[in-house]
């Protein structure tokens, strides 16, 4: 195995670590606390969110208020880890 290789397994990438905190957030918020719907992976702004499925299709105010009632949470990645993950 050459230096490379070593160390690319030993190493996790940007976009492995991106992986694991968004498969974590899902594992720690499976469903919503307030409704029961399942919980989902969403960008907004250029931010990622853990939130209730049911705020998926709603934008703008609706999405603002339907987020007061449902379960929401940012997932804080490290600057510039989204970029290299998409």
């Amino acid at each position: 195995m050459n230096d490379m290789t070593n160390r690319n397994l030993t190493t996790p990438s940007e976009a492995g670590r991106v992986r694991e905190i968004i498969e974590s957030a899902l594992r720690e918020h499976q469903v919503c606390a307030d409704c029961g719907e399942p919980m989902g992976i969403a960008e907004h702004d250029g931010r990622l969110w853990v939130e209730c499925a049911s705020l998926h299709t709603r934008s703008g105010l609706r999405h603002a208020f339907g987020a007061a009632f449902h379960e929401r949470h940012r997932l804080w990645l490290p600057t510039g880890e989204l970029v290299a993950a998409a």
